[in-house]
């Protein structure tokens, strides 16, 4: 059996929706309170869907992120073929 112990922590969130939030909240569906504390920090990007030339450059850091973290040989980068799917 667990006992209850309190723990200090320092976190931080990273949230998103294409919901509505603050109409939600007018709907009753969402807390006014939590609303409130999510959105003191509010940044908004289009989709990626427009902003189709920040995909590859997405995609290389990652796969360099990758291969740093499994150790493998350093991401040469996508071919042209791949780039141009």
């Amino acid at each position: 059996c667990a006992l209850p112990i309190s723990l200090q922590v320092n976190v931080r969130l990273v949230c998103a929706t294409n919901a509505d939030l603050p109409a939600m909240v007018n709907e009753g569906t969402f807390r006014a309170d939590l609303l409130d504390r999510l959105a003191f920090d509010v940044v908004q990007l289009p989709p990626l869907r427009e902003r189709e030339s920040d995909i590859m450059l997405m995609a290389e850091h990652f796969a360099i992120q990758m291969c740093r973290e499994i150790k493998l040989p350093l991401f040469p980068g996508f071919t042209e073929r791949a780039r141009e799917t």
